[in-house]
């Protein structure tokens, strides 16, 4: 019944696995908490094809859990915020330890400071042995203020840096200051005397924390410490350094001559030189440190190195492929014939290789000559599947209901050329898209991959409708794990229709037009994670013409640029700091940008105050016209709620407006206002309500906003 195996039916792994699972927690359920399960799978008979699964249990003694002194949780709670009867398995011996220390764990990060707890066995009665935790709830606290005594050398400011437990302030329900954890406590006095050492106080001491509290609940923590000497480094020696040279040695390091020594710098100098010599070719190498304190408060660092053979790559041998060609392996190879093996480069080739999306698993096999200096390496790669099929369906405030449908086949040719094609269909546009890569179409030196892509694009906008069909050429190249530069040629027949009368503005505003553009496109994503940034930043930009010379009937030229900037600020939340601004002028015989090319603002990723596309330059009968000039500003506060769920508070601004238009100019547009953002593997999923700050007459106060996505 709890193993879910059936004599008769396939055997199902997984299935199993979940069984045993199942098996365990109900003999935990029951009081055997140290229970042990072995299983195994062997045929029935050596000449048979069918198995027969054993399980052998082991139940150990069968527990009656008694708590004593609870009053804040239920032994419910209790039991499953401990894990007492979770899955795992835990030996007799380990049972009243790690029973102990996960229920001061549970306790004190729930703001019982002085919780303590005593477990014990008691002798068995009948068939059942007591197990007694007696707990001291205590009073629910918080952390009212930390202090350091014995810091002569770094100032308080600067301590008070370096530590994430801080006392409570006045807005602690948004920043969690106050709160208290042993995990997070003991990082801290990690890291004060990593912060000490790094500043020449090699031989600082926490002599330990005086807890003071008061009638409220609050304590007050003060960390003791003796400093110690605070040394210098006196030099720098190398040792067996017969192919590097001491300068070149020495701009690697964070510990120099004179200044105060970085006591836990001198292991990372110790890598740092033995990774610049592994880069190098020298593989073997072996670094060794010593740091040799003196009397005067003065030290010495001095590394052994013994260098080894220096190896250049021999030959590539590739396993394991039966659909694809071992030059799609041996293409992506970054080291030149003969050249220098570096660890760094070989890296970078293993990378590449996986990169490639060909093969689920990519293992490298090195085989040293040392005495020839050359390094042999073997390819042991696990083909992907090649052929997948996505779907997948949603609803947005600007959209409506949407959904998508695609295939695509990556390895057309055993060398990962790839065709994919793509649907997406929502109540207000209608997108279909056929997909053609060349990964390498300049060959392996220029590593640019070449692209083919059709459109097909029917639209309802705010002021119009558009249908398009398009064809772009490009070639794209990655320059950072996340980051690329793409040079584009687009040819698209458009037909705009149903323009509303103030959004004409010139001839090529509706009917049809021909559009030919070149195109160059930059995005930068320096950000931690692209789905729930916490830090880094985001950059990206464009520039496109479009000419006569180049097949086009209309003439223009666009550029416009996006910089989004995240700060992990107030324990765990994060400040994002966005902003976007584009220009566009027509030229020769074209009097103003078509609109399908203007700019347009207002939704649930540009100012969300305001309903899609609404903001800026209107017409005289107030219907949205777009413009030449466009400026975006974003600040919004992400804060952790509870468990994938963030709050967030924002402010947008922005303005599209004409250049040439000396009466209706740039006007700046605010909104603030509150959102909620449930986080999953896709993405978030949000929902804003955003307000005018500048409601004017015949507008509404808000607009309610919901996404699937980031919103920047």
């Amino acid at each position: 019944r709890f193993l879910g195996a059936e004599a008769g039916k396939p055997y199902d792994f997984h299935r199993w696995e979940k069984g045993l699972t199942r098996l365990r927690s109900e003999y935990k359920g029951a009081g055997f908490l140290t229970v042990h399960l072995t299983d195994a799978v062997e045929r029935c008979e050596p000449s048979s094809d069918l198995l027969c699964p054993v399980v052998t249990v082991e139940e150990g003694r069968r527990y009656d859990v008694r708590w004593e002194g609870v009053s804040a949780f239920t032994p419910d709670r209790l039991a499953e915020g401990t894990g007492l009867r979770a899955d795992e398995e835990i030996s007799e011996g380990a049972l009243v330890h790690d029973l102990r220390e996960r229920l001061v764990a549970f306790y004190r990060g729930r703001g019982y400071l002085r919780f303590d707890a005593d477990v014990t066995v008691e002798k068995p009665n009948a068939d059942r042995t007591p197990l007694v935790v007696s707990v001291v709830e205590g009073k629910r606290g918080y952390v009212k203020d930390v202090r350091i005594e014995g810091n002569r050398g770094l100032s308080e400011k600067t301590f008070h840096g370096q530590v994430t437990t801080k006392g409570r302030g006045v807005f602690h329900w948004i920043t969690d200051s106050g709160h208290y954890s042993d995990e997070e406590w003991n990082d801290d006095m990690n890291a004060i005397v990593g912060l000490y050492q790094k500043s020449g106080y090699a031989r600082m001491k926490i002599l330990g924390v005086d807890d003071v509290w008061d009638d409220r609940g609050g304590i007050v923590k003060t960390i003791r410490t003796e400093e110690g000497p605070r040394y210098r480094v006196r030099e720098i020696v190398f040792k067996g350094n017969d192919h590097s040279l001491r300068t070149g040695l020495l701009g690697l390091m964070r510990n120099k001559e004179g200044a105060y020594l970085d006591y836990p710098g001198a292991e990372a100098d110790q890598e740092a030189v033995a990774k610049n010599y592994r880069d190098s070719g020298y593989l073997d190498v072996r670094v060794e440190s010593e740091v040799i304190f003196d009397e005067n408060a003065s030290a010495a660092l001095r590394f052994a190195i013994v260098e080894g053979p220096r190896y250049r790559l021999g030959n590539t041998v590739v396993r394991g492929t039966l659909l694809t060609e071992a030059e799609a392996i041996l293409r992506e190879n970054p080291i030149a014939p003969g050249g220098t093996a570096g660890e760094k480069d070989l890296l970078r080739f293993q990378q590449a290789v996986y990169a490639t999306g060909l093969y689920k698993s990519v293992r490298v096999q090195r085989v040293k000559r040392p005495e020839e200096g050359v390094l042999d390496l073997v390819f042991e790669v696990e083909e992907t599947l090649f052929f997948e099929v996505e779907f997948g369906g949603g609803w947005g405030t600007d959209t409506g209901f949407r959904g998508l449908l695609g295939a695509k086949e990556k390895n057309l040719d055993g060398l990962g050329r790839s065709v994919s094609a793509q649907a997406i269909v929502s109540q207000k546009e209608q997108k279909f898209i056929g997909d053609l890569r060349e990964p390498w179409i300049f060959g392996n030196r220029w590593k640019w991959e070449g692209g083919l892509t059709g459109f097909y694009d029917k639209a309802e906008r705010v002021s119009f409708d558009l249908r398009q069909v398009s064809i772009v050429a490009s070639i794209t190249r990655k320059v950072f794990e996340r980051s690329s530069v793409s040079l584009q040629y687009e040819l698209s027949r458009d037909e705009v229709s149903n323009v509303a009368p103030g959004a004409v503005l010139s001839p090529e505003d509706q009917g049809y037009a021909t559009i030919a553009a070149v195109r160059a496109l930059a995005a930068l994503d320096f950000r931690d994670n692209p789905f729930n940034p916490k830090k880094g930043a985001l950059l990206s930009g464009s520039a496109e013409v479009a000419t006569l010379p180049l097949g086009s009937s209309v003439d223009y030229w666009k550029l416009s640029g996006q910089s989004s900037f995240y700060f992990a600020v107030l324990r765990h939340s994060t400040i994002v700091l966005s902003g976007r601004a584009g220009t566009a002028r027509a030229f020769g015989g074209t009097q103003e940008v078509p609109i399908q090319k203007r700019f347009f603002l207002g939704g649930r990723t540009t100012v969300r105050g305001f309903k899609e596309d609404t903001l800026g330059a209107k017409a005289a009968d107030g219907t949205p016209t777009g413009g030449d000039m466009m400026v975006n500003l974003n600040t919004e506060l992400r804060v952790p709620l509870r468990g994938e769920l963030i709050g967030a508070v924002f402010v947008d601004a922005g303005s599209v407006w004409f250049a040439r238009n000396t009466v209706g100019g740039f006007d700046l547009r605010k909104t603030s206002g509150l959102g909620l953002r449930y986080l999953t593997p896709v993405g978030p999923i949000g929902l804003d309500y955003g307000w005018k700050l500048d409601q004017r007459e015949g507008e509404t106060a808000a607009e309610w906003h919901f996404t699937v996505g980031a919103v920047f």
